[in-house]
């Protein structure tokens, strides 16, 4: 069931204003594997006051990895939604150089 109480910067002050909000960071973590890479990054501990972090397991290879990251910015950009910081996180060992470079 949703929580849908107002959050602790939506509530209002005895004025009747509204508590100034501030913007969190919003961050993209794309991994080239399928969930190893992505549960490493979802074990950092985090201020969720401050900062959204969305990790995302993929299974691409390092091309496709990119080109996916390119278009969720756009995407996230024409949502209004934009990103602030985009990972790709990928390694090298099991590629060709043209796929890495």
């Amino acid at each position: 069931m949703p929580n849908n109480r107002p959050k602790a910067w939506e509530r209002f002050q005895g004025s009747g204003r509204i508590i100034a909000t501030r913007n969190r960071r919003c961050v993209l973590i794309l991994c080239e594997d399928a969930k190893s890479a992505r549960l490493y990054f979802e074990g950092f501990k985090l201020d969720r006051r401050r900062v959204e972090v969305l990790t995302i397991g993929t299974g691409m290879n390092t091309d496709s990895l990119v080109q996916n990251a390119v278009d969720r910015k756009v995407e996230a950009a024409r949502r209004g939604e934009p990103f602030n910081e985009i990972w790709c996180v990928f390694d090298r060992d099991s590629f060709p150089a043209q796929n890495f470079n």
